[in-house]
């Protein structure tokens, strides 16, 4: 009746609370770790190495929240360039889910960035398969463009292949199109003829 309804919304109600009180005291105790870890970047050789190993352990969740990716991005600015490549490891299964995320694309640009071409052929090879996907994405669409304006074309041309699938579509998509300009600005001449190819042929029609 009216009694059960009243007291199992009293209990649903509770437990909302408390789902919520338990989710911003993991966001505290987070935001106090990362702190830590940020000072630990400051600190003596010894506390920026023991916070560069507990931060590549944690990379995959820190890449979850703003305050996590941005940690990681000045990490992988302070690494050596075996730090960098052990947190590259990390990311082994994960970098498709992390260039889709919000806060994740953010880390995955800045190691292209910082590890350079050749070490960034474990991002790379991950996107295999996914990179069609990835430039209709919201968030992945800026990797994807990282890496046609960063990589030289042969180390990226079959993930751009696989963009190029379908041209005519991504040229009107609202992300992916940014990553066809991409290509168009930094792609080898041939690359750029078969887009100015697909814009010459589809005009008419719109």
């Amino acid at each position: 009746g009216l009694c059960e309804r009243k007291r199992q919304f009293s209990i649903d109600e509770s437990q909302e609370t408390t789902s919520t009180a338990d989710t911003s005291v993991a966001e505290d105790q987070q935001t106090m770790v990362v702190e830590m870890l940020a000072l630990g970047l400051q600190g003596t050789p010894d506390e920026l190495q023991q916070a560069l190993e507990t931060i590549t352990h944690q990379m995959c969740s820190l890449c979850e929240t703003q305050q996590g990716s941005r940690l990681v991005q000045t990490a992988i600015e302070c690494a050596s360039a075996e730090q960098l490549d052990a947190m590259l490891a990390q990311m082994k299964g994960k970098v498709a889910d992390a260039c889709k995320s919000a806060h994740g694309n953010h880390v995955m640009t800045k190691c292209i960035d910082v590890v350079g071409p050749s070490r960034s052929q474990l991002i790379i090879d991950e996107l295999k398969s996914k990179a069609a996907a990835l430039a209709r994405d919201r968030f992945g669409c800026r990797v994807m463009q990282h890496l046609a304006e960063c990589c030289p074309h042969s180390q990226v041309s079959r993930l751009m292949d696989e963009v190029m699938t379908d041209t005519a579509r991504n040229l009107r998509h609202p992300y992916a199109n940014f990553v066809v300009q991409s290509l168009l600005k930094s792609g080898p001449p041939a690359r750029r003829a078969q887009i100015a190819k697909v814009l010459l042929t589809d005009a008419p029609g719109d």
